[in-house]
């Protein structure tokens, strides 16, 4: 098996925070993976109800239940990485890449600028702007218009387990989905 090189994006999004330790070694290593990643849990997701439902359906973003099966798979790759994610089987497939310096997660025709930090050795992300990606070109949403993203993963209760957090909802509609749970890690990292 072929070492691929770290990716751009864990060294430069990733890699400060890790020279400075300020990231909890679990988490550092799962991000900083030469190998793809794959793992498996068990999560509860939560989301709002009304309008606010109908656009998170709209959105293709997880279903509401208490014990939904998830799976991750990451492909690592030179420029960026591939995040093939499943939900009770609900396939969401994003691409990270860095723009200008920045994370960038994006799915269809949206991209997410995303914010990482660390807070008592946790890896914090957060949303800086939604882009619509138009034959190429970025626009940048209005703020009111657009919603807002808090996530988190922290070192999980067993060894090769991350605890993972996410909220996304709309200043306009409120909560539309969160989800938690512990990814529990496959194979070499």
């Amino acid at each position: 098996m072929t070492m691929a090189p770290v990716t751009t994006v864990a060294n430069d999004v990733f890699g400060p925070l890790i020279r400075a330790n300020e990231l909890h070694p679990d988490v550092a290593r799962f991000h900083l993976s030469r190998e793809s990643t794959r793992g498996k849990g068990v999560f509860v997701v939560e989301r709002g109800s009304g309008l606010s439902n109908i656009v998170a359906t709209a959105l293709r973003l997880p279903r509401a239940g208490n014990a939904v099966q998830v799976s991750l798979g990451i492909c690592r790759l030179a420029d960026g990485e591939i995040w093939c994610r499943t939900f009770d089987g609900l396939p969401v497939t994003t691409t990270h890449s860095l723009r200008s310096g920045q994370l960038v997660e994006e799915v269809g025709s949206v991209a997410l600028r995303l914010r990482v930090t660390t807070k008592s050795s946790n890896l914090m992300v957060g949303l800086v702007r939604v882009d619509l990606v138009v034959l190429g070109h970025h626009i940048p949403m209005p703020a009111r218009l657009s919603f807002r993203i808090e996530a988190s993963v922290a070192a999980g209760p067993d060894p090769d387990t991350l605890h993972v957090r996410v909220h996304i909802w709309s200043p306009i509609l409120g909560r539309l989905v969160r989800y938690e749970g512990d990814l529990y890690l496959e194979g070499e990292r």
